[in-house]
Protein backbone atom coordinates (compact mmCIF):
# COMPACT_ATOMS: atom_id res chain seq x y z
CA UNK A 1 0.00 0.00 0.00
CA UNK A 2 2.84 2.42 0.69
CA UNK A 3 4.07 2.06 -2.90
CA UNK A 4 0.67 3.05 -4.35
CA UNK A 5 0.97 5.46 -7.29
CA UNK A 6 -2.70 6.06 -7.89
CA UNK A 7 -3.14 3.28 -10.48
CA UNK A 8 -6.43 1.43 -10.90
CA UNK A 9 -4.87 -1.75 -9.55
CA UNK A 10 -3.69 0.03 -6.42
CA UNK A 11 -7.12 1.59 -5.99
CA UNK A 12 -8.75 -1.85 -6.25
CA UNK A 13 -6.40 -3.12 -3.56
CA UNK A 14 -7.44 -0.20 -1.39
CA UNK A 15 -11.12 -0.97 -2.01
CA UNK A 16 -10.57 -4.63 -1.10
CA UNK A 17 -8.89 -3.64 2.15
CA UNK A 18 -11.65 -1.15 2.93
CA UNK A 19 -14.34 -3.75 2.17
CA UNK A 20 -12.70 -6.08 4.68
CA UNK A 21 -12.44 -3.34 7.29
CA UNK A 22 -16.07 -2.34 6.65
CA UNK A 23 -17.22 -5.94 7.25
CA UNK A 24 -15.20 -6.16 10.46
CA UNK A 25 -16.64 -2.88 11.76
CA UNK A 26 -20.19 -3.78 10.71
CA UNK A 27 -20.02 -7.09 12.57
CA UNK A 28 -18.55 -5.39 15.63
CA UNK A 29 -15.15 -7.10 15.56
CA UNK A 30 -13.49 -3.72 15.03
CA UNK A 31 -14.62 -0.53 16.68
CA UNK A 32 -14.21 2.82 14.94
CA UNK A 33 -13.27 5.67 17.28
CA UNK A 34 -12.25 9.29 16.85
CA UNK A 35 -9.23 10.14 18.95
CA UNK A 36 -8.10 13.68 19.69
CA UNK A 37 -4.49 14.30 20.64
CA UNK A 38 -3.96 17.46 22.74
CA UNK A 39 -0.35 17.89 21.65
CA UNK A 40 1.45 17.87 18.35
CA UNK A 41 3.14 14.56 19.00
CA UNK A 42 1.86 11.89 21.35
CA UNK A 43 4.53 9.94 23.18
CA UNK A 44 3.72 6.38 24.18
CA UNK A 45 4.51 7.24 27.76
CA UNK A 46 1.99 10.09 27.81
CA UNK A 47 -1.61 9.57 28.74
CA UNK A 48 -3.70 8.26 25.86
CA UNK A 49 -6.21 10.73 24.42
CA UNK A 50 -9.84 10.20 25.20
CA UNK A 51 -11.86 8.62 22.41
CA UNK A 52 -15.49 8.04 21.65
CA UNK A 53 -17.21 5.49 19.44
CA UNK A 54 -18.51 6.57 16.07
CA UNK A 55 -19.71 5.16 12.79
CA UNK A 56 -17.98 5.52 9.45
CA UNK A 57 -19.06 4.88 5.88
CA UNK A 58 -17.05 2.93 3.34
CA UNK A 59 -16.39 6.16 1.37
CA UNK A 60 -14.98 7.94 4.44
CA UNK A 61 -12.82 4.95 5.29
CA UNK A 62 -11.49 4.72 1.74
CA UNK A 63 -10.73 8.46 1.59
CA UNK A 64 -8.86 8.32 4.89
CA UNK A 65 -6.87 5.30 3.73
CA UNK A 66 -5.93 6.99 0.46
CA UNK A 67 -4.71 10.07 2.35
CA UNK A 68 -2.63 7.90 4.62
CA UNK A 69 -1.12 5.98 1.68
CA UNK A 70 -0.36 9.14 -0.26
CA UNK A 71 1.46 10.49 2.80
CA UNK A 72 3.84 7.55 2.69
CA UNK A 73 2.16 5.60 5.46
CA UNK A 74 3.61 7.85 8.16
CA UNK A 75 1.51 9.35 10.90
CA UNK A 76 3.43 12.64 10.93
CA UNK A 77 2.79 13.25 7.19
CA UNK A 78 -0.85 12.24 7.51
CA UNK A 79 -1.48 15.22 9.77
CA UNK A 80 -0.57 17.57 6.91
CA UNK A 81 -3.57 16.35 4.88
CA UNK A 82 -6.12 17.29 7.53
CA UNK A 83 -8.27 20.40 6.95
CA UNK A 84 -6.72 23.57 8.35
CA UNK A 85 -9.82 24.32 10.42
CA UNK A 86 -9.67 20.96 12.13
CA UNK A 87 -7.86 20.64 15.50
CA UNK A 88 -4.51 18.87 15.07
CA UNK A 89 -4.65 15.14 15.61
CA UNK A 90 -2.38 12.23 14.84
CA UNK A 91 -5.22 10.05 13.58
CA UNK A 92 -8.44 11.19 12.01
CA UNK A 93 -9.96 7.75 12.61
CA UNK A 94 -8.72 4.82 14.67
CA UNK A 95 -9.86 1.21 14.40
CA UNK A 96 -9.45 -0.88 17.53
CA UNK A 97 -10.49 -4.46 18.35
CA UNK A 98 -13.84 -4.70 20.11
CA UNK A 99 -12.86 -6.85 23.08
CA UNK A 100 -16.45 -7.46 24.21
CA UNK A 101 -17.43 -8.84 20.80
CA UNK A 102 -14.32 -11.03 20.58
CA UNK A 103 -14.95 -12.42 24.07
CA UNK A 104 -18.57 -13.12 23.14
CA UNK A 105 -17.50 -15.01 20.01
CA UNK A 106 -15.00 -17.01 22.05
CA UNK A 107 -17.80 -17.86 24.53
CA UNK A 108 -20.14 -18.92 21.69
CA UNK A 109 -17.47 -21.20 20.23
CA UNK A 110 -16.95 -22.89 23.60
CA UNK A 111 -20.71 -23.48 23.92
CA UNK A 112 -20.89 -25.01 20.44
CA UNK A 113 -17.94 -27.28 21.29
CA UNK A 114 -19.70 -28.37 24.49
CA UNK A 115 -22.80 -29.31 22.47
CA UNK A 116 -20.64 -31.32 20.06
CA UNK A 117 -18.89 -33.05 22.95
CA UNK A 118 -22.08 -33.94 24.82
CA UNK A 119 -24.19 -34.97 21.80
CA UNK A 120 -22.39 -34.98 18.43
CA UNK A 121 -20.96 -32.70 15.73
CA UNK A 122 -24.37 -32.07 14.16
CA UNK A 123 -25.71 -30.75 17.46
CA UNK A 124 -22.62 -28.56 17.78
CA UNK A 125 -23.19 -27.15 14.28
CA UNK A 126 -26.84 -26.40 15.05
CA UNK A 127 -25.81 -24.63 18.24
CA UNK A 128 -23.12 -22.67 16.41
CA UNK A 129 -25.58 -21.53 13.71
CA UNK A 130 -28.13 -20.40 16.26
CA UNK A 131 -25.52 -18.36 18.10
CA UNK A 132 -24.32 -16.86 14.80
CA UNK A 133 -27.85 -15.68 14.03
CA UNK A 134 -28.04 -13.96 17.41
CA UNK A 135 -24.56 -12.49 16.93
CA UNK A 136 -25.06 -11.07 13.42
CA UNK A 137 -28.36 -9.59 14.55
CA UNK A 138 -26.62 -7.92 17.52
CA UNK A 139 -28.85 -9.73 19.95
CA UNK A 140 -27.33 -9.55 23.43
CA UNK A 141 -23.88 -10.75 22.41
CA UNK A 142 -22.15 -8.83 25.21
CA UNK A 143 -19.89 -11.03 27.29
CA UNK A 144 -21.93 -10.23 30.42
CA UNK A 145 -25.32 -11.04 28.88
CA UNK A 146 -27.28 -13.70 30.74
CA UNK A 147 -28.62 -15.15 27.48
CA UNK A 148 -29.06 -14.35 23.82
CA UNK A 149 -32.45 -13.08 22.76
CA UNK A 150 -34.86 -15.45 21.09
CA UNK A 151 -34.05 -16.93 17.68
CA UNK A 152 -37.01 -18.35 15.77
CA UNK A 153 -37.21 -21.84 14.31
CA UNK A 154 -37.45 -20.32 10.82
CA UNK A 155 -34.31 -18.21 11.35
CA UNK A 156 -32.42 -21.28 12.51
CA UNK A 157 -33.43 -23.26 9.41
CA UNK A 158 -32.42 -20.41 7.08
CA UNK A 159 -28.99 -20.23 8.70
CA UNK A 160 -28.22 -23.89 8.00
CA UNK A 161 -26.51 -24.73 4.70
CA UNK A 162 -28.23 -28.09 4.73
CA UNK A 163 -31.06 -28.87 7.13
CA UNK A 164 -29.91 -32.02 8.95
CA UNK A 165 -32.16 -35.01 9.22
CA UNK A 166 -34.06 -35.22 12.48
CA UNK A 167 -33.50 -31.50 13.20
CA UNK A 168 -36.36 -31.42 15.71
CA UNK A 169 -34.87 -34.42 17.52
CA UNK A 170 -31.54 -32.62 17.85
CA UNK A 171 -33.29 -29.53 19.19
CA UNK A 172 -35.05 -31.72 21.76
CA UNK A 173 -31.70 -33.18 22.85
CA UNK A 174 -30.29 -29.66 23.29
CA UNK A 175 -33.37 -28.61 25.26
CA UNK A 176 -33.22 -31.67 27.54
CA UNK A 177 -29.46 -31.64 28.15
CA UNK A 178 -28.54 -31.18 31.84
CA UNK A 179 -26.21 -28.33 30.83
CA UNK A 180 -29.26 -26.30 29.69
CA UNK A 181 -27.74 -25.74 26.25
CA UNK A 182 -31.02 -24.45 24.86
CA UNK A 183 -34.29 -23.12 26.27
CA UNK A 184 -37.57 -22.72 24.43
CA UNK A 185 -39.95 -19.79 24.61
CA UNK A 186 -43.47 -19.52 23.21
CA UNK A 187 -43.62 -18.19 19.66
CA UNK A 188 -45.01 -18.64 16.20
CA UNK A 189 -43.68 -20.95 13.49
CA UNK A 190 -42.26 -23.63 15.73
CA UNK A 191 -41.28 -21.59 18.76
CA UNK A 192 -38.35 -19.42 19.81
CA UNK A 193 -35.04 -20.54 21.30
CA UNK A 194 -32.52 -18.88 23.58
CA UNK A 195 -29.08 -19.91 24.76
CA UNK A 196 -28.74 -19.28 28.53
CA UNK A 197 -25.06 -18.27 28.63
CA UNK A 198 -24.66 -17.97 32.39
CA UNK A 199 -26.28 -21.32 33.17
CA UNK A 200 -23.98 -23.10 30.73
CA UNK A 201 -20.86 -21.36 32.05
CA UNK A 202 -21.90 -22.28 35.60
CA UNK A 203 -22.26 -25.95 34.63
CA UNK A 204 -18.83 -25.86 32.96
CA UNK A 205 -17.18 -24.32 36.02
CA UNK A 206 -18.84 -26.85 38.34
CA UNK A 207 -17.71 -29.73 36.11
CA UNK A 208 -14.11 -28.53 36.11
CA UNK A 209 -14.24 -28.03 39.88
CA UNK A 210 -15.58 -31.58 40.28
CA UNK A 211 -12.66 -32.96 38.29
CA UNK A 212 -10.19 -31.15 40.54
CA UNK A 213 -11.97 -32.28 43.72
CA UNK A 214 -12.01 -35.88 42.55
CA UNK A 215 -8.29 -35.84 41.82
CA UNK A 216 -7.44 -34.30 45.21
CA UNK A 217 -10.00 -35.99 47.49
CA UNK A 218 -11.22 -38.99 45.50
CA UNK A 219 -14.87 -40.06 45.34
CA UNK A 220 -15.66 -39.23 48.96
CA UNK A 221 -14.64 -35.61 48.48
CA UNK A 222 -16.57 -35.45 45.20
CA UNK A 223 -19.79 -36.54 46.91
CA UNK A 224 -19.32 -33.93 49.62
CA UNK A 225 -18.73 -31.24 47.00
CA UNK A 226 -21.79 -32.19 44.94
CA UNK A 227 -24.13 -32.12 47.93
CA UNK A 228 -22.85 -28.70 49.00
CA UNK A 229 -23.25 -27.33 45.47
CA UNK A 230 -26.84 -28.63 45.30
CA UNK A 231 -27.94 -27.77 48.82
CA UNK A 232 -25.81 -24.78 49.77
CA UNK A 233 -24.83 -24.40 53.42
CA UNK A 234 -25.22 -27.51 55.60
CA UNK A 235 -24.06 -28.15 59.14
CA UNK A 236 -21.44 -30.82 59.67
CA UNK A 237 -24.01 -33.15 61.26
CA UNK A 238 -26.56 -32.67 58.46
CA UNK A 239 -23.90 -33.21 55.83
CA UNK A 240 -22.73 -36.42 57.50
CA UNK A 241 -26.30 -37.76 57.60
CA UNK A 242 -26.81 -37.03 53.90
CA UNK A 243 -23.66 -38.82 52.76
CA UNK A 244 -23.70 -42.53 52.13
CA UNK A 245 -20.02 -43.02 52.93
CA UNK A 246 -18.27 -44.51 55.98
CA UNK A 247 -18.00 -42.10 58.90
CA UNK A 248 -14.21 -42.45 59.06
CA UNK A 249 -13.89 -41.38 55.41
CA UNK A 250 -16.09 -38.36 56.02
CA UNK A 251 -14.12 -37.22 59.07
CA UNK A 252 -10.85 -37.78 57.22
CA UNK A 253 -11.75 -36.01 53.97
CA UNK A 254 -13.79 -33.01 55.19
CA UNK A 255 -11.01 -31.39 57.28
CA UNK A 256 -8.61 -31.77 54.34
CA UNK A 257 -11.07 -30.06 51.99
CA UNK A 258 -11.57 -27.19 54.44
CA UNK A 259 -7.82 -26.83 54.94
CA UNK A 260 -7.29 -26.65 51.17
CA UNK A 261 -9.97 -24.02 50.73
Amino acid sequence: MRSAKGSKEDYRKSELLVDTLAILTKTGLLQCVKAVCPTEVCDEEQERPSSESTTISKTELLDSLQKFVSAGGKVEKFRQNLPATKPPSLWDLVLVPNIDTLNALWRDRIIAEVAAERIDETAGDIMSRLLCVANTSNRSTHILSAACEAVSHAELIRSLKEVPAYLDSYITLLLDDPFCLLEQQPGIAGGMYICPYKKIIKHLLVRHAENIVQVLFENSGLRIFRILVAEGYLSCEALERRLLIPQKDFRRVLPRMVANG
